[in-house]
């Protein structure tokens, strides 16, 4: 074996080795951490598109009430009209 390896050299290599992987924890605990963020936003986004769509059916049904009610009075005056129904 080399002599120049030492135990100086062996604790230099483990200094280097931990900070490397202090490194790669922060790398991992810091993407963990982003991905928490991106799911949170997610989340609330579609929290608000839900409750978007609840209020569009909600409004579409109205519409759709009002529509039936216009078509069943047009209904009816032609029915008048044609003498079929009496007012």
């Amino acid at each position: 074996m080399n002599k120049a390896l030492n135990a100086d050299s062996t604790v230099s290599l483990s200094v280097a080795m931990l900070l490397k992987v202090g490194f790669l924890i922060f790398v991992i605990t810091g993407s963990w951490y982003q991905a928490q963020i991106q799911f949170n936003s997610l989340e609330l986004r579609l929290t608000e598109l839900h409750s978007e769509v609840t209020v569009l059916n909600e409004k579409m049904a109205n519409l759709e009430a009002k529509k039936v009610e216009n078509l069943e009075e047009e209904n009816r005056s032609l029915m008048q009209k044609l003498g079929l129904k009496k007012p």
